[in-house]
């Protein structure tokens, strides 16, 4: 049954894509699982209130994806200002330059992000996506979905893995590296052939219509709004900051995360009235 389902989405979407080429907006609702903890005796509840408040704002956003037949970019609406300070000397910028383009036709994407107050461009392969067609389907708004499903393995920091002091009584000077636990997370698309581009919100893209929901853990992406169009889109590519392919970016990443960690360890030798701020998402 999954194998007549794929031949028949894939013969709409050839005949529908050979005919005209599409493009237009989508507009999503994305929604992200998570929760924040702040301790310390450096903030007054009434400043802890208000940036649990920020935060969980901050974990629902509207992101527009405009697409062609062959290359979409992918931006949020609007950029979002969460002050994550006792004082008003920080900010996290959600928006603005970042953003996602991907072509299909290339297979190749390019993501513009700002990791630590630097603009980069990571350019590299689009990731492959190893569908599988189920038979469920359902409407979102006026078109016909279908479900697919793969499973993802991912690897994520592991926060609960900590020396405690009488390892550091025992002489263990090892140096520390940041641990991951592996894990295995079924992400769930909804793709309409009704729209024939081989593409979707974020990184996702693969199947034989564009995809209008997505569920992936803790992750929630809903297509609330289409608008197509008859005339061709103009999609920018993204041109600021320090090209850099996905591994390089990954390195980046760590080697910043081992400063800060070092940071961190020398800081905790001092005595502080300060405050520390937990962020777990997924």
């Amino acid at each position: 049954m999954r194998t007549l389902i794929f031949i028949l989405a894939l013969i709409v979407f050839q005949s529908k894509s050979n005919a005209q080429q599409i493009s237009g907006e989508a507009h999503y609702q994305t929604k992200q699982k998570g929760k924040i903890e702040i301790s310390g005796t450096g903030m007054t509840e009434a400043r802890k209130k208000e940036i649990t408040k920020q935060f969980k704002k901050s974990l629902h956003k509207e992101f527009t994806l405009t697409f062609t037949s062959q290359a979409s970019l992918w931006k949020q609406d609007e950029s979002m200002n969460v002050n994550l300070s006792s004082g008003n000397n920080m900010a996290v910028s959600l928006g603005g330059d970042k953003m996602l383009y991907k072509n299909t036709a290339t297979r190749s994407y390019i993501r513009q992000d700002d990791f630590m107050g630097k603009l980069f461009s990571i350019r590299d392969s689009l990731p492959e996506f190893n569908w599988r067609l189920e038979d469920e389907t359902k409407k979102i708004g006026n078109y016909t979905c279908y479900k697919a499903t793969y499973i993802k393995e991912t690897e994520q920091p592991d926060f609960l893995k900590v020396h405690t002091d009488k390892d550091k009584e025992k002489g263990n000077k090892k140096e520390e590296q940041p641990s991951t636990v592996k894990k295995q997370v079924i992400v769930t698309a909804w793709y309409t052939p009704e729209i024939p581009v081989n593409n979707g919100p974020d990184s996702y893209w693969g199947l034989p219509g564009l995809i209008l929901e997505i569920h992936d853990g803790g992750k929630t992406m809903i297509c609330d709004r289409i608008v197509l169009k008859d005339e061709a889109v103009d999609l920018p590519v993204p041109d600021k900051g320090k090209v850099v392919d996905e591994e390089e970016m990954k390195k980046i990443r760590q080697d910043k995360y081992q400063e800060m960690q070092k940071m961190h360890k020398k800081s905790g030798n001092k005595k502080s009235s300060g405050i520390s701020i937990t962020i777990t998402k997924g």
